[in-house]
């Protein structure tokens, strides 16, 4: 069995509109390597999901690289180790899965474009990213010649880059939550101050505005409208300029009916994922987050 495991990501980059990486990747995959079903169904479905590749290409490319790959079948022995790999290292449990995988196989290195060099494994295995210093991005098809990108591939990276895929998982959570708490009469950004307004009352309006993420003129129209419904109120802050917001008992009233349809909301948008990639998607949005959030143009102090 090959000696070298790689994940979906290092598969996804044979087709990568950066001739660099695609070439790369070929070359690793054509010394021979080790993979798990789940890998090989990881791939699939970014090709036909994100990519939006035809069948006829999805199954040219698993045959293409089926020459070269070792498939090593998981176990329950797998599971357990991935367990104690996922607990003694900051790694999420799939990505702990490939780890111990890997080791399993007898694979000394695990080759991922998602991974960091540094990671830790806590086992014999060393995760490697060989796409590091090559410099374009991952997921669209490799353009003719290596040049200019065909319209094709354009497309197939408008449709994988993280913008147009987060901006979509938006619209489909607005419409999640207008479906569960349409009753209610709320919107996300009145739910917002309610939320906040119930666990500090009388915070100023410029603290509010901070607390979730909004301009001030936008929190000042969430304000006034939830004002005009008699569900918060607003008085001078105490020695201080600016406004203090405060709710009202139909304030917390409303909040109180409208946490049933949250919890259905909740679970109808996470149905999508298992247990484990609900707590991977959390982790990597917290974590993206963190790190970009002087980019906004808004700032964000959670209370």
């Amino acid at each position: 069995m090959a000696k070298t495991f790689v994940d979906s990501s290092v598969l996804l980059h044979l087709i990568d509109a950066d001739s660099r990486k695609a070439d790369l990747a070929e070359q690793i995959v054509r010394e021979g390597v080790t993979v798990t079903p789940q890998v090989i169904a990881d791939t699939i479905q970014a090709l036909q999901g994100v990519l939006r590749m035809s069948w006829p290409d999805i199954d040219e490319f698993v045959q293409s690289i089926g020459v070269h790959t070792s498939l090593h079948q998981v176990s329950e022995a797998t599971v357990a180790a991935a367990c104690v790999v996922a607990k003694r290292t900051s790694l999420a449990y799939n990505d702990a899965l490939l780890v111990a995988a890997a080791e399993h196989a007898g694979c000394r290195v695990l080759y991922s474009a998602r991974l960091s060099n540094a990671v830790d494994t806590g086992v014999d295995v060393r995760v490697a990213n060989p796409f590091l210093d090559t410099g374009a991005p991952t997921g669209a098809r490799r353009s003719k010649g290596g040049g200019r990108k065909t319209p094709k591939a354009r497309l197939a990276l408008l449709y994988a880059r993280p913008g147009f895929l987060l901006r979509r998982a938006h619209q489909i959570s607005v419409a999640i939550f207008e479906g569960a708490c349409g009753g209610v009469g709320i919107t996300p950004g009145q739910l917002s101050v309610l939320t906040v307004l119930s666990a500090r009352p009388g915070v100023d309006q410029a603290t509010l505005s901070r607390a979730i993420g909004l301009d001030k003129v936008t929190t000042s129209h969430l304000v006034r409208a939830l004002e005009a419904r008699a569900l918060l109120t607003r008085c001078p802050a105490d020695g201080r300029r600016g406004v203090a917001v405060a709710l009202t008992e139909a304030g917390e009233a409303l909040l109180d009916r409208v946490d049933p349809c949250l919890d259905a909301g909740y679970q109808q948008l996470m149905s999508a994922l298992d247990a484990s990639d609900q707590m991977q998607l959390i982790a990597l949005l917290n974590r993206l987050n963190a790190r970009l959030d002087d980019r906004a143009r808004t700032p964000f102090h959670p209370l």
